[in-house]
């Protein structure tokens, strides 16, 4: 069975396959992140046209992506309805959502193990 079918069913190749599938991983892991630092880029430059400064954090880019740059487009887009700067974007809350979600995942994890453990 071919790589791209393996894919398409979920499941990882074996053999000589699971290298260009873990080359493919990281391809797409590089091209999005590359993505979303380009996106902030370009927040960076543009908006001070406009009169507004964003504070794009580039470890905030890192670990929270689209999620952190769609709060920061949602502060601009309230500028523009209301002309109002305030609130500012939220930043502490996105450590928080990290945080659950790392709980989250490691219980998943401890759970699954106990499962394959059979305990």
């Amino acid at each position: 069975m071919r790589a791209s079918a393996l894919l398409q069913k979920g499941r990882r190749p074996k053999g000589g396959r699971r290298s260009a599938y873990s080359a493919h991983q990281l391809a797409c892991f590089g091209f999005g992140l590359g993505a979303v630092y380009s996106i902030a880029g370009s927040l960076r430059r543009k908006l001070p046209e406009f009169g507004l400064n964003p504070d794009i954090d580039n470890t905030y880019v890192f670990f929270f992506g689209v999620v952190y740059l769609q709060g920061q487009l949602n502060w601009a887009m309230h500028w523009k309805r209301t002309g109002s700067l305030d609130p500012r974007p939220p930043d502490g809350m996105l450590w928080i959502a990290l945080l659950f979600s790392l709980g989250y995942f490691m219980l998943f994890s401890f759970v699954s193990a106990f499962i394959t453990l059979g305990h």
